[in-house]
């Protein structure tokens, strides 16, 4: 789906992404007290270093990417997406 088939237009996106920027999600992460995996495509430049920050900011978090994948890591690298989940130590 495109943001255009939902009736978003550039101006619109463009406008919906400078109310984002300065949005801070970190709020209260180091309360979080589950483990967490947070993955990354190795080549999710966008993604990555926010990825790392919120990561670091959970105490109980595995910072892992995954090869040969961008941002979508399911449909890039599916196989090295499970490889990642199964060698959770969860069980």
């Amino acid at each position: 789906m495109k943001y255009e088939d939902i009736g978003l237009t550039k101006k619109d996106f463009i406008t919906l992404t400078n109310s984002m920027a300065d949005m801070d999600f970190t709020s209260g992460l180091e309360k979080v007290s589950c483990p967490v995996l947070v993955l990354c495509g190795e080549k999710d430049n966008v993604n990555k270093k926010a990825a790392v920050k919120v990561a670091e900011k959970l105490s109980k978090a595995k910072f892992s990417t995954i090869d040969n994948s961008g941002h979508e890591v399911n449909i890039d690298n599916p196989n090295g997406l499970v490889k990642a989940i199964a060698e959770l130590d969860i069980i």
